[in-house]
């Protein structure tokens, strides 16, 4: 199947055919192979023979299937054929979940049958992908912005689902709620650390930021001065052997209070105790602990507090009085963290260590606003110097004006006359949300401006295409 050729009607210019009915493009990889089909030889025999003449049941029940062609094509002929019989059918789909809900949501909503009860559900489902289709779904006016705000989907633990809901907060027809909102959202660490998330959250109208003074939460380890005994372990913790044999007990001497743990080791062993905390998704934490040691060597790092996929806290060795250890971690999406206090750790140890007062508290910044100027009413000259020469983010590499570009994507030639200025700018800030006619089912090629180009820039770009009528 070749790719659309493109007409003045619907990208700018009329393109030629060549050979294989391909329309020549100066641009075309012809450097090298293409595979047009993949056929699995053992794959197992489809469910789905056709969907000729389905009925609408028959329709609906094809989006369980777990080929996404079928799932496709039953949206596809629900769709083309109006039927909207199977509102019921698709709004059950919906709310169950599964392989077929988003193909569903899609049908609901083409059909225009997407109630808002239904549309909630689809906001607040277990399944992230789902929930990511529907703010797309969303439409522009303050039905949907309440809907938007009504379920969170601005606070989601997913961050692709939540920079979804950032991107599409710049689609909105009530942009001074929009700004405020942002301007909130931004102050969270977790939006302002992240770059994809702060800078969505400046082009909804949120000022830039930076971070202020840290403090440290309460400490969330509750026996972590280990005074509270289970037999002969400090309670909540348990054994953790990783290779070698070593002894632990729960000593009478300690640093604070009455006790502390005791790790030994006469052969080589790589041994420890360990306690299982809760934490936040998507923030920073601090670990403490107090280490005492005698005679610990090996060629393992030593005594040291380890969490499992972190690079682990300085280690002490040799002969040392009690020395405070610390380390900062990220817990990414990490709902709970193992803490270790650990003998050995890349390698093995022997000697003798003991720990106490061991901590976990969350780190909190405060986040304050920078010295960046804030963006003013975008200036066209600035705007079409960005369009022509910025070394990456040049529209003009792909999209022609006034005969001049590329023919990748479509002329631009009376752009702000054909389209509103919110699908403009969407289609700058999340290109793969809007492809132009005769470039649907592609990946968009285009470079998300919104993350090449600074709030200013983008307003400068805007005004530029603004003026392309």
């Amino acid at each position: 199947e070749t790719d659309p050729t493109p007409s003045k009607g619907r990208a700018g210019y009329d393109a030629k055919n060549g050979k294989g009915n391909a329309h020549i493009n100066p641009n075309r990889d012809r450097g090298h192979g293409r595979i047009y089909r993949v056929v699995w030889d053992k794959a197992p025999e489809a469910k789905i023979k056709s969907l000729a003449g389905a009925s609408d049941a028959q329709l609906v029940a094809a989006m369980d299937s777990d080929n996404l062609f079928w799932r496709q094509t039953a949206q596809r002929l629900l769709v083309d054929g109006g039927k909207k019989g199977a509102t019921s059918g698709l709004k059950s789909k919906v709310k169950a979940g599964g392989a077929g809900s988003i193909q569903a949501l899609w049908s609901l909503n083409a059909l225009g049958v997407l109630d808002m009860e239904t549309h909630q559900l689809a906001l607040l489902s277990k399944d992230p992908a789902l929930r990511r289709n529907a703010i797309t779904a969303l439409d522009n006016d303050a039905v949907a912005l309440q809907l938007f705000f009504d379920t969170a989907v601005v606070q989601d633990l997913d961050l692709i689902v939540r920079l979804a809901a950032f991107n599409k907060m710049v689609e909105f027809e009530n942009q001074e709620t929009v700004a405020l909102a942002a301007q909130q959202l931004i102050t969270a660490p977790a939006n302002a650390d992240d770059e994809w998330l702060s800078q969505s959250l400046r082009n909804a109208g949120a000022g830039a930021v930076k971070k202020g003074p840290s403090t440290l939460g309460e400490d969330l380890i509750t026996n972590g001065s280990f005074e509270e005994l289970a037999g002969n372990m400090p309670a909540g913790w348990a054994v953790r052997t990783f290779r070698g044999t070593a002894q632990h007990r729960v000593a009478d001497m300690a640093r604070t209070g009455k006790h502390s743990i005791e790790i030994s080791a006469e052969k080589a062993a790589e041994y420890g105790i360990r306690i299982d905390v809760p934490v936040d998704q998507n923030a920073e934490y601090e670990i403490s602990a107090w280490i005492k040691t005698e005679n610990v060597a090996g060629g393992g790092r030593g005594a040291q507090i380890y969490i499992s996929d972190h690079p682990g806290s300085p280690a002490v060795k040799g002969t040392k009085d009690w020395t405070q250890v610390k380390m900062r971690i990220q817990t990414g999406s990490a709902k709970s963290i193992s803490i270790n206090c650990l003998l050995g750790g890349w390698g093995t140890a022997t000697g003798k260590a003991w720990w106490d007062d061991v901590s976990l508290r969350k780190v909190e910044y405060e986040i304050i606003a920078s010295d960046e100027p804030e963006v003013v009413k975008g200036d066209v000259g600035r705007g079409k110097n960005i369009f022509m020469t910025h070394p990456i983010a040049a529209c003009i590499r792909c999209h022609a004006v006034n005969g001049a570009g590329g023919p990748i994507g479509p002329a631009l030639d009376t752009i702000a006359t054909r389209k509103k200025e919110g699908y403009i700018l969407q289609s700058l800030v999340d290109p793969g949300a809007t492809i132009a006619e005769g470039f649907q089912g592609k990946i968009s090629p285009m470079p998300p401006m919104g993350v090449l180009l600074k709030p200013q820039e983008l307003a400068d770009v805007m005004a530029y295409l603004m003026k392309l009528k």
